[in-house]
């Protein structure tokens, strides 16, 4: 065969924790799902943020793993202070962001948190 034109699919699980992929022709996509090394692909999920990032997962716990991460959060801008920073601007930047952070864990850890 000297020419051959193939159109080849991968599905990659977008997992933190997943290695999990597929790479098939898609003239035999049926029989490639069906192979019990492909059986997850029966079951994927597709999720799209609403600023058109998509991801696939395999299964329920990549999803709530890459939930648990921030991934499906959008972007945050970077905050740059304009000119020279002063001792003062730093200590307060520094104090805001442990407080953020803190104020993170106790509620990943359900224990809520008090604004001041």
């Amino acid at each position: 065969m000297g020419i051959q034109n193939l159109q080849i699919k991968t599905v990659t699980c977008n997992g933190p924790n997943c290695t999990k992929t597929s790479t098939y022709d898609i003239r035999e996509e049926k029989e490639a799902i069906n192979l019990p090394e492909n059986v997850w692909l029966k079951g994927l999920r597709i999720i799209q943020t609403f600023d058109q990032r998509m991801f696939l997962y395999c299964s329920d716990i990549c999803e709530a793993e890459s939930i648990a991460t921030g991934q499906h959060n959008p972007p945050e801008a970077k905050k740059v202070i304009e000119g020279a920073a002063t001792p003062a601007q730093i200590a307060q930047a520094a104090l805001l962001a442990k407080q953020a952070e803190e104020a993170t864990k106790a509620l990943k850890a359900g224990t809520g948190v008090t604004l001041r």
